[in-house]
């Protein structure tokens, strides 16, 4: 059976302009949970302006991940600090 291939080049903002409101949700959804970009929230202070995480928010972030992705690995030992640590302040 003959095996076709076929090289589409697509204009990045053709096909946004041409996507839904729930279609550019659900890129952004995406796009959000694969790591390619941060939502971010409008400062409600300045309008038209948004809160950027800080550097110290995204290594926070970025530990905090790490540590989920690594659970099973996690002896009974550390996780009971683990445990201590958030019950302070939740």
């Amino acid at each position: 059976m003959p095996d076709f291939t076929a090289d589409i080049e697509i204009d990045v903002e053709e096909f946004w302009e041409n996507c839904s409101r729930s279609e550019k949700n659900e890129m952004i959804n995406m796009l959000e949970e694969e790591g390619w970009v941060r939502r971010v929230i409008p400062d409600g202070k300045n309008p038209g302006r948004y809160n950027q995480p800080s550097l110290m928010d995204n290594e926070w972030e970025t530990m905090v991940r790490n540590l989920y992705d690594l659970r099973q690995r996690v002896t009974l030992e550390e996780e009971e600090i683990i445990k201590k640590i958030v019950s302070r302040y939740v």
